[in-house]
């Protein structure tokens, strides 16, 4: 290999692994590992995230919007008495000081329902979220199969879940 040939190469693997650890930043909040779910148009998907709040204050998360989706909800998935149900979250999220707030499969997610396009692995999906303080922080989320650095898919399908406020696919 000549030089130049493995400096592009090095440059190459910057540039795809600095795309994967995007971060963004509003006050005091950092925003990490985002991904999103694969999905059909009219279908549904997930978005997750993690807030963590080096600041002194709380915040709350409030809401998520994406122009992809017909609609976008917040989610817990909780166990209760050993069965698995999704409700959407109507009241916010408290993001303490010095905590992490972590959307991730089996736990909080964002929902995006009713899909208007298919979202592909390798794609890049637009989010806005919405904090109390820090307000909106508009990113762009890369659709994954999975959590970015996961060797496997988390093994709960949302398909069979109980409680849920949209339609099944």
């Amino acid at each position: 290999m000549t030089r130049l040939t493995i400096i592009a190469a090095a440059l190459a693997l910057f540039a795809a692994n600095a795309a994967q650890a995007q971060e963004y930043h509003s006050k005091d909040l950092t925003i990490s590992n985002s991904w999103a779910r694969p999905a059909g148009e009219g279908q549904y998907s997930a978005v997750y995230l993690t807030i963590k709040n080096a600041g002194g204050e709380a915040d709350t998360f409030i809401s998520a919007e994406s122009p992809v989706a017909e609609k976008t909800q917040v989610h817990e998935t909780r166990n209760e008495d050993g069965v698995m149900k999704m409700r959407a979250v109507k009241d916010g999220i408290e993001i303490k000081p010095g905590s992490s707030l972590e959307f991730k499969p089996g736990g909080y997610h964002i929902m995006l329902l009713g899909l208007k396009k298919t979202l592909e692995v390798g794609a890049m999906a637009p989010l806005t979220i919405t904090l109390a303080k820090a307000g909106a922080i508009n990113m762009e989320i890369k659709v994954e199969k999975t959590a970015p650095g996961a060797s496997e898919a988390h093994p709960m399908d949302m398909h069979g879940m109980k409680g849920m406020d949209h339609p099944a696919h």
